[in-house]
């Protein structure tokens, strides 16, 4: 109903004022149910609430389809992230894992550690940058990085 009277306000200018202003207004509420309806088709309801990743999945399905499905396995970068990950030196890998993975705050790893916050600070942008460093490496062995090598890319 708000919608109706909203559209009937913002349509005020068609309404003939000789007319019946309830079939006007009736013909407002039933467009406006119409229209509901015709958006209504086009939501997927979805009970896990994943409703940003279904147009990949669209698109990943027309890919493979397209014969394509080796490029998203040459994508998948999980197998990468978590061996950038484990290969981290122990104090900058102890650091992500608390801050990044764990999400405790810097205060919290600092408290946990042992150390100053400022040092977690600086440990944790080195140990993200290594991780930076071999996605890179990864994205060039794949093929897909243009550009500066890896090792050039720290110079």
């Amino acid at each position: 109903m708000q919608d109706a009277y909203l559209r009937a306000r913002q349509s005020w200018h068609t309404f003939d004022r000789v007319g019946d202003a309830r079939k006007w207004l009736f013909a407002i509420c039933r467009n406006s149910f119409l229209s509901g309806l015709r958006r209504g088709r086009r939501v997927v309801h979805s009970d896990d609430g994943d409703l940003d990743a279904l147009d990949a999945v669209k698109e990943h399905n027309v890919a493979k389809a397209q014969g394509l499905a080796d490029v998203y396995e040459r994508l998948d970068v999980l197998p990468a992230i978590h061996r950038a990950i484990d290969e981290l030196p122990e104090p900058h890998h102890s650091i992500l894992v608390l801050v990044d993975l764990e999400e405790l705050s810097y205060e919290e790893a600092s408290e946990v550690l042992g150390i100053p916050r400022g040092t977690v600070r600086s440990r944790l942008f080195r140990a993200r940058r290594m991780i930076q460093a071999s996605l890179l490496a990864h994205a060039h062995d794949l093929g897909l990085a243009r550009g500066a090598s890896p090792e050039t890319a720290d110079a």
